[in-house]
């Protein structure tokens, strides 16, 4: 990168005007520093972005110097280069934060990559291709102008959609003040890269406008309305455009006329024409001014004609509905504003509830603290606060985002408040103006004084709506200890001396089945039923002497269309002072309680007779189950698929030749003892004992999907557990099963009388499985073809000759099961 160097004479205006920028941008981040504006994330950005501006002029400044070494001024004309390339990506980084748009950091990365490149290609000074067209300079040249052109246009783009967003005049107003900045600050960093030296000094120049506008836009807080401002210079420049034109035609019309005249004519020409215009003008201007002011500034209204409707058409509301209506109408009207909202302010204990009237259901209820700057705000006389200052200034930083987001759908531009006797009571929300205008200090003063007009009709409507509001509540309890009496299962009724009914509630109605109107007057003979084990008569008797109460429980009446009731009565005396008046009887009727008490009884019975029908023959969990649905096992069967196991011990009648009977039961139990707890281990059903033998079956009375398998696993861990405890036995008491397994169809059920009953199975499964059980040899387990079918994957079993049993045609395919696959014993 060459560059020329002359002397300070050839260079001296440009040389200024960068010294000029360079102490404006100096003063500016002195003024941040010492002031601490620099903490937020906007005003550090700012100070960023002028501390590169400053470096960049700095820079600049400093290549102008005659230096004893020529590479110290290209160095700083360099450093010039690298500043002014990264400003436009800082002046992003100001816009992004003055809109308050979410952060975004991904979008830097472009302008920070262009940024590196362009630092390689000036360092390294390599030509880019061999015809030498496309130099470093080139290139860095295109490297600067692609980061001006990339965040300038989002700088437009962003500022312009959030304009276009912002329904706020101040926010609009705001948003202004950046696009008036923006154009000073692009031309700073276009005429730097392009116009060349000889535009430095106007670059310099556009560079603290630019600077001044946006630093004045970013520190301050209220900023002057453009918009104002601007119709202002309108309304003043026409207007003095008018006041020459006037003059100059009046005096010129008579000089004109008078050019030929003599000296004391013309002198008295031109008294003439101030006389006309003494007389003439000043009339012709105010009609001309209040023309201009109207078409500039619009329609102006009259305070005192505002004020005076407003008072007299919501005095005349005591509704606060209406109210809130009526005076979103005028506030419209009298304001030019888009929309108004009413919001009542209540306090209590937990803080501060704000209720928009009429309710809206894009804006509930919200609570505040009774400390929350919101209140304390417009908790001032006569106050007043705008959204622009809810949404900027740090103060009101402790409203939460539910809080502030309640306030947008408000759709409030300046809220005020209104006070009776010191206390904040309501707050009226006015949108934004239709014409685009901010509120101005008379406005605000207006609206204030409307607020106070609204006060009193406020503080009466509210009055007002909590007596309906009261009402409403002592009718709805009203009507819900009606309902609650009515719905009581206790019946009251009242009894004269003369034992005449003098009222009596919905609930005697229902016990007894008998109508107010037909039973108030008459005696309660005629009325009600026969109350057995009451002798109400005797009792009411003693009542009237003794004036004791009485309890009567478990009377019984008989009532027609109910039949049987139960009830418990009670008796007591009313006393009107020291007197007694008459008698209260209360009943309580006790109707389904008996009726659930007999239920229960008769459950428990059930319950008890599975419970001694099942609990020695099957599992507890099996018990437990036919505890839930008793009538499982009513009397009566049904046809259910089984596994039906028989086991018999081989030798015992020869044993019992041997022993004396009380020796011989000992062993018989032992033997026995254990093979039903082999049965019930795997929840089978002990049958029944037959002798020295037993019956179980398997899928009764509760199912089970692996029956058979469960019947092969209990023969096996029998077989199993039988030689371990024979082996602990004497010789001659050493025994061992022969058992039989068949699975097929049976009745299973209680067969017998209600009286006396077994549940067992009846049918061929039950013949079969006892035949296959006569025909097994000592220690030896034979099943069936059909129980094969459903365990072959899980057992070991050897072929046997089929098998003829009596009493059925077909014979049985027999096999002997000697294992299982998975079989541990004792457990599955």
């Amino acid at each position: 990168m060459d560059t020329v160097y002359s002397s300070m004479d050839t260079f001296y205006l440009p040389w200024l005007a960068h010294s000029l920028a360079l102490s404006f941008c100096g003063a500016l981040l002195i003024y941040l520093v010492i002031s601490r504006r620099w903490a937020g994330i906007l005003n550090l950005r700012l100070t960023l972005y002028l501390a590169l501006a400053f470096l960049s002029n700095l820079a600049l400044v400093a290549s102008y110097g005659i230096w004893a070494w020529d590479y110290l001024g290209a160095a700083f004309y360099r450093a010039h280069i690298y500043t002014q390339a990264v400003l436009p990506i800082f002046l992003y980084a100001v816009a992004h934060a003055f809109i308050h748009l979410e952060r975004r950091r991904w979008f830097y990365l472009p302008g920070l990559a262009l940024a590196l490149l362009l630092l390689i290609a000036d360092s390294t000074q390599l030509p880019l291709d061999a015809s030498g067209a496309l130099t470093p300079a080139t290139l860095v040249t295109i490297l600067r102008a692609a980061i001006w052109l990339t965040y300038n246009s989002a700088i437009v783009f962003i500022g312009a959609r959030e304009y276009r967003r912002a329904s706020s005049p101040l926010h609009r107003n705001r948003l202004a003040y950046l696009a008036l900045a923006s154009p000073f600050l692009f031309a700073e960093g276009a005429l730097d890269l392009w116009g060349g030296e000889s535009w430095y000094s106007l670059a310099a120049v556009t560079q603290i406008i630019g600077v001044a506008i946006l630093s004045y836009a970013t520190l301050r807080h209220t900023l002057v309305d453009l918009r104002s401002l601007i119709r202002q210079t309108i309304f003043f420049f026409v207007l003095t455009t008018f006041t020459i034109v006037a003059y100059a035609l009046v005096i010129g019309g008579a000089l004109v006329l008078l050019g030929n005249a003599e000296e004391w004519q013309r002198l008295a020409g031109a008294l003439i024409a101030a006389m006309i215009l003494t007389f003439v003008y000043q009339p012709l201007r105010d009609l001309v001014q209040r023309g201009i002011a109207l078409a500039v500034f619009g329609h102006r209204y009259s305070v005192e004609a505002v004020v005076q409707n407003f008072s007299q058409k919501l005095s005349a509301r005591i509704d606060l509905q209406e109210l809130a209506q009526e005076g979103r109408v005028l506030l419209r009207q009298a304001m030019g504003a888009r929309d108004a909202a009413l919001v009542l302010v209540s306090r209590d204990q937990e803080g501060v509830a704000l209720r928009p009237i009429p309710a809206r259901p894009d804006v509930p209820a919200f609570r505040l603290n009774a400390d929350a700057s919101f209140i304390k705000a417009l908790s001032a006389p006569r106050a007043s606060l705008l959204q622009y200052d809810i949404d900027r200034l740090p103060r009101y930083s402790d409203l939460t985002a539910e809080t502030r987001a309640a306030l947008q759908r408000l759709g409030g531009e300046v809220y005020v408040a209104v006070q009776s006797r010191g206390e904040l009571i309501g707050i009226w929300g006015i949108g934004a103006k239709t014409s685009g205008d901010p509120y101005t200090d008379a406005d605000r003063a207006l609206l204030a004084t409307l607020a106070d007009q609204s006060a009193v009709a406020l503080e009466n409507a509210r009055l007002l709506a909590d007596l309906r509001e009261q009402m409403v509540q002592l009718r709805s309890m009203r009507d819900y200890l009606d309902s609650t009496m009515a719905s009581i299962a206790t019946g009251v009724l009242t009894l004269d001396r003369e034992g005449k009914i003098i009222s009596l509630n919905r609930a005697v109605e229902r016990i007894f089945r008998v109508a107010a109107s037909d039973a108030v007057g008459k005696r309660y003979e005629d009325v009600l039923p026969i109350l057995h084990g009451a002798e109400l008569p005797l009792l009411l008797a003693r009542l009237w002497s003794q004036s004791a109460q009485h309890l009567v429980r478990d009377a019984i009446a008989h009532v027609a269309g109910r039949g049987r009731v139960h009830l418990t009565i009670h008796l007591s005396p009313m006393r009107s002072e020291n007197e007694m008046v008459g008698v209260a009887v209360v009943l309580e009727d006790l109707t389904e309680q008996a009726r659930l008490e007999m239920e229960r009884r008769a459950q428990e019975q059930e319950t008890r007779r599975v419970r001694d029908t099942f609990e020695h023959y099957v599992a507890p969990t099996v018990v437990q189950s036919l505890l839930t649905d008793p009538r499982r096992i009513e009397l009566g069967g049904e046809r259910q698929r089984i596994t039906v196991m028989f086991a018999d011990m081989h030798g015992f009648t020869p044993l019992s030749e041997q022993l004396p009977p009380e020796e011989l039961v000992k062993v018989l139990n032992g033997y026995l003892s254990l093979a039903y707890q082999v049965i019930l281990r795997y929840e089978g059903t002990v049958d029944k004992f037959m002798g020295d033998g037993v019956m179980a079956i398997f899928n009764a009375p509760l199912e089970q999907p692996d029956h058979a398998w469960r019947a092969a696993c209990a023969a096996l861990a029998l077989q199993h557990e039988t030689a371990e405890y024979a082996a602990r036995l004497p010789g001659p008491q050493r025994l061992a099963f022969r058992t039989g397994i068949h699975t097929g169809d049976a009745i299973v059920g209680n067969i017998g009388a209600r009286e006396l009953m077994n549940y067992t199975a009846i049918g061929d499964a039950v013949n079969v499985a006892k035949r296959l059980q006569e025909n097994a040899e000592v220690g030896q387990i034979l099943i069936s073809r059909n129980t094969y079918a459903m365990i072959e994957q899980r057992v070991v079993v050897q072929p046997r000759e089929t098998l003829l049993v009596k009493g059925r045609a077909a014979p049985v395919e027999v096999l002997e099961l000697t294992g299982a696959w998975e079989m541990r014993f004792g457990k599955q």
